[in-house]
């Protein structure tokens, strides 16, 4: 009678992974790996010894190494934005743009479909629900709105808008035949992205738009997830509570995201709190009166300052006054369509019939 086959243990001597998974508690993982390299015929040195007490105070303080994605920056989405051209890359880039204003994990923006966005002309605002995510087992769901950031015709952030991008990224799938169940990201076949490919295409994307990728890249499909959040923090866009509950986190972990962006505005720091204490000191009647500190603000760019693809309207004959106010939804400055017939119909090349 054969003997039932022997359980294999783990080859690897003192994997830290393969420790965790031998042990129930932070107290026992030091025995735990004394235990099993004893076991494998491994003595331990006393540099192992020591490396096994910091992995253990490690766990205790919770201070292990995480390997985490940085965050895309705003400078990069308008490199991305300006750079990237034809139909497909301007698909893409706009689905970097709403991974980032939604703060969506790389499986919800992948598995959004055309009928999770609505747009409102009259408020100028695009709602995007979410499914289904990994926080929310049960599909139930949540809506998530964003408004326009064009405030003219000639805005330069006209091509980072969150509701004229995905007006257009809807506007183009639909040419492509796209109906309400189909994907809103899809690949050049017309297939739904896979997370791999996406990755690929968005780390090919930033090589060509001149954003540096490493061997060792740490920019990836949950960076926009970090940077999306990060760049409402550091704007004062809204409160920490109020970005927990948008970008639909139930712990804390939400620091872990925002990390050197809570501290931001540090440079002000002693500034205010000496302001602080002086006017406590004025309103107390003692101590002299002082200028309260201001920061420098930069100028405003002017619209003279633009790039002329997004400081001036389209060359169709008319003056800034004349062209019409509702030039975005005709003939849209980040290159999406051809400037020189408004109503023709968009091909996979970019031109028009």
């Amino acid at each position: 009678m054969p003997s039932p086959p022997r359980r294999q243990r783990p080859k690897s001597r003192g994997d830290p992974s393969t420790a965790l998974k031998l042990v129930q508690n932070r107290r026992s993982l030091e025995k735990a790996i004394s235990t099993y390299n004893r076991d494998q015929g491994h003595v331990m040195d006393s540099a192992t010894e020591a490396a096994v007490r910091r992995a253990r105070l490690a766990c205790k303080r919770n201070l292990g190494p995480p390997t985490r994605m940085r965050g895309i920056s705003l400078a990069e989405l308008r490199l991305l934005a300006s750079k990237l051209t034809g139909f497909y890359a301007k698909q893409r880039v706009a689905g970097y743009l709403m991974a980032s204003w939604f703060l969506l994990r790389c499986s919800e923006a992948l598995s959004m479909d055309m009928q999770h966005i609505r747009f409102d002309e009259g408020s100028k605002t695009v709602s995007v629900t979410i499914a289904s995510s990994k926080v929310d087992q049960a599909a139930e769901g949540c809506v998530r709105r964003h408004g326009c950031l064009c405030t003219s015709n000639s805005d330069r952030n006209a091509s980072i808008c969150p509701y004229h991008v995905l007006w257009h990224l809807c506007l183009t799938r639909k040419l492509q035949r796209a109906c309400p169940g189909s994907a809103v990201l899809a690949n050049e076949r017309g297939n739904r992205f896979l997370k791999k490919e996406f990755l690929e295409c968005f780390r090919r994307d930033a090589r060509e738009s001149g954003i540096v990728v490493g061997p060792n890249c740490t920019l990836g499909t949950h960076s926009f997830r970090r940077g999306g959040v990060q760049l409402l923090a550091l704007g004062g866009a809204a409160s920490r509570d109020q970005l927990k509950l948008f970008g639909r986190w139930s712990s804390d972990c939400i620091d872990n995201y925002l990390e050197e962006t809570l501290i931001a505005d540090s440079p002000s720091y002693a500034a205010r709190a000496v302001g602080s204490v002086q006017g406590q000191a004025v309103r107390a009647g003692v101590g002299p009166v002082s200028v309260p500190h201001q920061l420098p603000r930069p100028a405003p760019a002017s619209s003279e300052d633009l790039p002329a693809a997004e400081g001036r309207p389209a060359a169709s004959g008319l003056s800034r006054s004349q062209a019409p106010k509702n030039r975005w939804l005709t003939v849209p400055v980040s290159g999406w369509f051809r400037q020189d017939r408004p109503q023709g119909h968009v091909t996979r090349k970019g031109h028009s019939h």
